[in-house]
């Protein structure tokens, strides 16, 4: 994936690529981080030293809508390692979390 946003970086001309990543995310495994680290992708928050409970006191300080929302898993970790992510496959995968999540909500709404 990070590959896809270099790819695209570089279209529009640049200079980073950031994630998402904090401070508490460095104790999981995470197979992402390597090619982060491969393609020199940043992560102002954990250079920053936030960790999730910064980022959400930081959130409702700022009084943000998204300070108490629930975390999502990213796309990539809904599939097996070594399956190589294509748009398509997010696309798939994306569609198949929506149609689930109205399901759900029709079910107890």
């Amino acid at each position: 994936m990070f590959g896809i946003c270099a790819t695209k970086a570089a279209e529009l001309g640049f200079a980073h690529i950031c994630d998402g990543t904090n401070c508490d995310d460095l104790g999981d495994y995470r197979p992402g981080r390597r090619a982060a680290g491969e393609l020199a992708v940043r992560s102002p928050l954990m250079e920053a030293g936030f960790t999730k409970d910064d980022v959400r006191g930081l959130s409702r300080e700022l009084g943000l809508p998204t300070w108490e929302k629930q975390p999502y898993a990213c796309l990539a970790s809904r599939f097996p390692y070594g399956v190589e992510i294509t748009a398509e496959r997010l696309r798939m995968s994306s569609g198949a979390k929506s149609s689930s999540s109205r399901l759900v909500s029709a079910a107890i709404g």
